[in-house]
């Protein structure tokens, strides 16, 4: 094309006016993929100087009128009116890159993917009806050493795997190059983008530990914490069965789903786990206090606001953190402020009496955390009365 062979003008570096106006077209340019130009600017009178030199600047611009812009002048031009005024401009979309090449203004990473997604659909028209390009275009996908057509050819293939049920990872393996963590957190955008595509959900594991006579569940938010549980046994847990909840695992809406979870039982474990499954699966007649023991703060509250969804008896286990607090109010806590702790969220409201009239009410006013693993388990047993 001929705008592909002009050098950037000489007067672009003193013509701010008609860079600044460039730069305006370039973001419209945008949001124009697939369009033979943008929408147009209409000039103001402002917009150059009002004198010579604003008169040579509309000169100027107009050397660029149908190999970079398109320039219509208003048919009502009044005699003492500037002749730029109420023109409008657009940016032919076949000159953006030479544009942004004279301005070193690059893509964005999504506006190249919806460029991409244009092109595509022009060159393979049969994929038009397999899929959602509104969804298609919200979620640029990149992938070191392979070009958006290569990318865009991986996930069509992968639209039309519905030979058997696969997990998000393995379908991300089988079409990104062996890569399992492509499509990683992008499950409800392919579901949308492809609403024919068969995904089969991962597995959620369900690790605990069962005491010979257990009479009630304690969820435990930290791995180290869980383990050292079921190494040290304290008389505190003796009769609470000990499930790993890693974080806002035991809010998945799936969490008492049959097809959804798989139960481990670790290897130390003495009772037996027909009454805890039957419990769990069915909410059968076997019926079990449900406790919560995270960190001190706010996102451990918030895992307990979402616990109580799917567990709805669930409360703050008393013994730790009673023990926490106590760890707080001796000046033994960290800051909120802390960088790790920075980006939590007051949940407001837990649903637990103690949890809302005592825990948060500490964090809001002390602003001091601390997390579980700092707890002596011989502290548990002084506040066991109160779990």
């Amino acid at each position: 094309m001929l705008n592909q062979l002009l050098e950037k003008p000489p007067w672009l570096a003193e013509e701010k006016a008609i860079e600044a106006l460039l730069v305006r077209l370039l973001k419209r340019a945008e949001k124009s993929a697939g369009k033979i130009k943008t929408s147009a600017i209409t000039l103001a009178e402002s917009t150059f100087q009002r004198d010579e030199t604003g008169e040579l600047s509309w000169s100027n611009l107009n050397t660029l009128a149908d190999t970079i812009l398109e320039i219509r002048s208003s048919k009502k031009i009044d005699a003492y009116e500037y002749p730029w005024v109420r023109a409008k401009v657009s940016l032919l979309m076949e000159s953006e890159n030479l544009v942004r090449s004279w301005l070193s203004i690059e893509k964005s990473e999504l506006v190249n993917w919806q460029s991409a997604i244009a092109h595509y659909v022009t060159t393979h028209p049969e994929v038009r009806d397999h899929c959602n390009f509104e969804s298609l275009k919200k979620n640029a996908i990149s992938f070191t050493g392979k070009t958006s057509n290569e990318i865009l050819d991986a996930l069509f293939s992968l639209s039309e795997d519905n030979q058997s049920s696969k997990t998000l990872k393995e379908l991300s393996a089988k079409y990104f190059w062996g890569d399992s963590k492509v499509l990683e957190a992008k499950s409800d955008w392919l579901k949308q983008t492809f609403p024919r595509l068969k995904v089969f959900d991962k597995q959620i594991m369900v690790n605990f530990y069962l005491p010979e006579d257990y009479q009630c569940v304690l969820f435990v938010e930290n791995k180290d914490t869980f383990h050292q549980l079921i190494s040290k046994k304290p008389q505190v847990i003796d009769q609470a069965a000990l499930v790993y909840c890693s974080g806002f695992l035991g809010a998945a809406t799936r969490i008492r789903d049959t097809a959804s979870i798989n139960f481990f039982q670790a290897i130390e474990s003495i009772g037996t786990s027909a009454r805890l499954i039957d419990w769990w699966l069915n909410d059968s007649n076997h019926s079990f206090p449900v406790h919560f023991w995270g960190d001190f703060d706010f996102a451990a509250m918030a895992i307990l606001k979402a616990l109580r969804n799917n567990f709805e008896n669930a409360q703050a286990w008393r013994p730790g953190y009673g023990a926490m607090l106590e760890a707080v109010e001796y000046g033994h806590g960290h800051s909120i402020s802390h960088r790790k702790k920075q980006g939590q969220n007051d949940p407001v409201k837990t649903g637990c009496h103690f949890a809302d009239q005592i825990v948060l009410p500490s964090l809001r006013n002390r602003q001091y955390c601390f997390d579980q693993e700092g707890i002596d388990f011989n502290q548990l047993e002084a506040f066991k009365r109160e779990g």
